[in-house]
């Protein structure tokens, strides 16, 4: 995929570490759409530690993460970015999703609720996820994936970096 193989075994050990404690959501609050597609995510996501979730869960289920709740999507975020740098096909549509629903074509002005979730998150878990976005937007051989991630930093995660 591009990505330096030390890079990468750095990110999931940064990741692993900065929510090891995240807690899982309650149960009935990882969203609130009641749309199949979400209560077939819930089924399989709900009371279980990000860690725990299977890879094959989040490919199905790429785009669910703008449906859940700030709690779910603190939660299982990690989990989509370590699916997302995996190799393949597969890892590079979530990729585009998660870069997608982390703010990477969307203003921070425009929406105002992402900025919300994303104050939710600890120094250490956002200064995570923006190196993880860091990395994308140096080291992606996709142009449109380099610039997703440069889109969610500059918009909602590059203060993160510096605190």
């Amino acid at each position: 995929m591009g990505y330096d193989s030390q890079r990468i075994a750095e990110v999931r050990r940064l990741l692993e570490g900065a929510f090891a404690s995240t807690p899982v959501p309650e149960e009935g609050h990882v969203t609130a759409c009641t749309c199949e597609a979400c209560r077939d995510f819930v089924a399989l996501v709900e009371g279980r530690p990000w860690r725990e979730v299977e890879r094959e869960v989040l490919l199905l289920h790429r785009d669910r993460l703008p449906f859940l709740t700030p709690a779910g999507y603190r939660h299982y975020l990690p989990a989509y970015l370590l699916a997302a740098l995996d190799e393949g096909p597969e890892a590079r549509r979530v990729l585009q999703s998660t870069l997608v629903y982390m703010g990477g074509r969307v203003p921070a002005h425009i929406n105002p609720i992402l900025r919300r979730y994303i104050a939710r998150f600890s120094p250490e878990e956002a200064r995570v996820v923006a190196g993880c976005l860091r990395l994308v937007s140096e080291d992606d051989p996709d142009p449109e994936a380099r610039d997703l991630a440069r889109g969610a930093l500059d918009n909602y995660w590059r203060g993160a970096l510096s605190s």
